[in-house]
């Protein structure tokens, strides 16, 4: 099946963006505004772009009246901010921060969230999360519908049981890992019965 975006509604473009960029943790991304006031909010197009300096990639969506979101005004504010990664047992909490809610509004606070001190930056970490990264705004784009922002990793925090010879032992972060939230976990993944196809595919063949 050939399928040309062009062809494709923005809403069919996004299913199939979510559906094949997989699997996807969500990042539990937090900011402080300028006078301190914590935010936090669940972005799910997020990856690693460089390693050499450390750079991570955030994309955000503009809120549904196309005004800037909380998380990028803090960003551009204060040039900080973390990705915390988010568990099951968080999931109801993190579901809260996705409400829009006033820019006053502290959403730790909000969602019941313990937040932690960072050890560079001022925006907090989520506590209980399993790993959070410290970053500090490195560019701010706007290639399309959504606003891109690179972060340049200061600091790593992840628990000493994930480690081995100082590295990231994969199989202990798989034991770990089972718990961690992808951005299929929380929305409806159980779509209306597809038409049987076989009978297309063998003669396709």
């Amino acid at each position: 099946m050939l399928i040309r975006p062009a062809d494709l509604s923005e809403r069919d473009i996004y299913e199939l963006m979510i559906g094949t960029v997989t699997p996807r943790p969500i990042s539990w991304t937090a900011t402080a505004a300028p006078n301190g006031t914590r935010n936090l909010a669940p972005i799910a197009y997020w990856s690693a772009v460089s390693h050499e300096p450390p750079i991570v990639s955030l994309t955000i969506e503009d809120r549904a009246d196309g005004g800037e979101s909380d998380t990028l005004t803090n960003m551009r504010a204060t040039g900080e901010f973390t990705v915390n990664t988010v568990s099951h047992h968080q999931a109801k909490a993190m579901l809260i921060t996705a409400r829009k809610v006033a820019p006053e509004v502290d959403e730790f606070e909000l969602a019941g969230v313990t937040p932690a001190p960072a050890a560079v930056v001022a925006a907090p970490l989520v506590a209980d999360s399993l790993i959070s990264i410290e970053c500090q705004v490195r560019d701010i784009l706007r290639p399309g519908s959504h606003t891109v922002v690179w972060g340049s990793v200061v600091a790593f925090h992840a628990p000493d049981r994930i480690f081995c010879h100082d590295r990231i032992d994969r199989q202990q972060l798989a034991d770990a890992d089972r718990d961690i939230i992808d951005i299929r976990d929380t929305i409806d993944t159980t779509p209306a019965p597809c038409p049987d196809n076989s009978d297309a595919a063998e003669k396709a063949k």
